[in-house]
């Protein structure tokens, strides 16, 4: 019996404050405490905010072919070029809607560590003049939206599609 007035009480108390936030917030009256952590404001009123990821996809070990580790360019036909070195390939994390890093990373399930090492050793075929050899990232891909509401400062805000790109260590060689 003794739990059941509890939520009785603890329904009542949340019904009161949803009403005054509603009132304070049609009359103009909200502070401008904190609300991540539960903190309630000078009128009494618990203020929050809200961040979320939404339409999340991704792509698993694709290659990135906007960071290059390495290559070469044959000069005479029928050389060939081989890449042996370590390097960092770097984690992209789109941001908007001044949401941190951590929080997307986080979020993914990704280190918010902006780099990862990858060691490469790959060697051509025989290349004709022009020919490129060279080694690319691979990782994951994913694809995203920020979502953020609050109430303290009505707002409910959706980014546009954002992208993050996870190195996963492995590389991949070819010839342009």
């Amino acid at each position: 019996m003794q739990g059941v007035i509890e939520r009785c009480i603890s329904f009542k108390k949340s019904v009161a404050l949803t009403l005054s936030m509603v009132m304070a917030l049609t009359l103009g009256s909200v502070s401008s405490a904190s609300a991540s952590d539960g903190n309630a404001g000078r009128s009494g009123i618990l203020l929050w905010h809200h961040e979320e990821l939404v339409n999340v996809s991704s792509i698993s070990d694709i290659t990135n072919y906007g960071q290059s580790l390495g290559g070469c360019v044959a000069g005479s036909p029928g050389i060939t070029c081989s890449i042996s070195v370590t390097k960092s390939a770097t984690r992209s994390i789109s941001r908007a809607l001044s949401v941190t890093r951590g929080f997307v990373a986080g979020t993914l399930g990704i280190s918010s560590e902006a780099s990862v090492s990858v060691s490469v050793s790959c060697s051509s075929p025989p290349l004709a003049v022009g020919q490129s050899f060279s080694a690319y990232p691979r990782g994951n891909r994913q694809y995203y939206r920020i979502h953020v509401t609050q109430n303290y400062a009505p707002t409910d805000q959706l980014s546009a599609s954002l992208t993050a790109f996870s190195p996963n260590g492995r590389y991949y060689c070819v010839v342009k």
